[in-house]
């Protein structure tokens, strides 16, 4: 829907992930983190074995 930004939540425990071309990072939970990607960029959780929740928020609005 052409929103500015992506936020992402994780609720219970910081996770690796993949973001294709551009590397892999750690993500901490209990935070808004801005992930500030281009459109169509694949994100995957390459070390993750089990389900884990998360949370997307897209907005055109920062999240403070």
């Amino acid at each position: 829907r052409n929103r500015k930004h992506v936020f992402l939540w994780l609720p219970s425990t910081a996770l690796t992930l993949s973001f294709e071309d551009y590397g892999q990072g750690v993500v901490q939970a209990q935070s808004w983190v801005n992930l500030g990607l281009p459109v169509g960029i694949r994100v995957f959780a390459p070390n993750q074995s089990s389900d884990t929740q998360i949370l997307l928020r897209f907005t055109d609005e920062l999240i403070p």
